[in-house]
Formats: structure tokens, sequence, C-alpha cells
């Protein structure tokens, strides 16, 4: 519910290891899901050393030389 969602970003954003970055350019890296491409802009202008993401549509940012993210691929297994 909204409500509940509201108090996750809340708690989130009011941490204080958190910033908050509107990227300046838009690097369109994922051409297979355009809306993906937010989460790259934010880690590259912020500086991230990895994203980590279970997205198939990350998986083209191996073959980028720059700007370089490295992805880390976290396996889950359903109990």
């Amino acid at each position: 519910n909204s409500k509940v969602a509201a108090n996750i970003v809340n708690a989130i954003l009011s941490r204080d290891n958190i910033l908050f970055i509107n990227p300046v350019y838009r690097f369109k890296l994922i051409e297979s899901d355009p809306d993906d491409n937010k989460f790259v802009d934010c880690a590259i202008h912020s500086n991230a050393k990895y994203i980590v993401s279970q997205d198939k549509h990350f998986g083209i940012l191996r073959d980028i030389d720059f700007p370089k993210q490295d992805r880390l691929r976290i396996a889950c297994k359903a109990v």
C-alpha cells in the first residue's frame, strides 16, 4: 500500500549515508529497457562501485568499457 511505500522511502532517505542524486547527464547505456537507465545514471554520478540487480538488461554493462560499472548478481534460493 502507498503508506507502507512512503514509510520505506522516508526511512531510507533519513539515513546519514544516503545521497540524493539528480544526474545531469543521461548515458542511455541500456537500450533494451530505457527505464533501467535511471539506476545506471545514478550509480555513475554517485561513483558507486557496484550495481546490485537481478535484471537481465543490466548484463550489457559487462561489455561497456566506459563508464565502467560492475554488476553484482545475487542468487536467491526459494525456501
